[in-house]
């Protein structure tokens, strides 16, 4: 069993959303953003977008938190419905990088 780490550690995770296959469009131009938002909030802003699937289901988040895991994951199951789902890891140091700018300029520089 993991343990949990103390808020206030700052941590950096990648967090990787999919959302449900059938998904319209439509409320993918919704849902999308708003997962963001939960995102966003849990590292103060702190967060870059690591890549999107062609058709907007599936995307990653790289971001840095001070939160515990089970905040995290609260977060997360509250912000995702039923057939989605979400697999949030620690981001260790980049080892190596190739035509990922903005994601790997955001490792390299936080």
């Amino acid at each position: 069993k993991a343990m949990q780490m103390a808020d206030g550690q700052l941590k950096r995770y990648l967090a990787i959303i999919q959302l449900k296959a059938d998904t319209p469009l439509a409320d993918l131009a919704r849902r999308v953003p708003g997962l963001q938002r939960f995102i966003s909030e849990l590292s103060n802003g702190e967060m870059e977008q690591a890549f999107r699937s062609p058709e907007g289901h599936i995307f990653g988040v790289f971001f840095k938190s001070k939160k515990p895991e089970a905040i995290i994951r609260s977060v997360l199951d509250q912000a995702t419905g039923n057939g989605d789902g979400f697999l949030v890891f620690e981001a260790g140091s980049l080892a190596a990088t190739k035509m990922f700018g903005r994601p790997a300029t955001w490792l390299q520089h936080h």
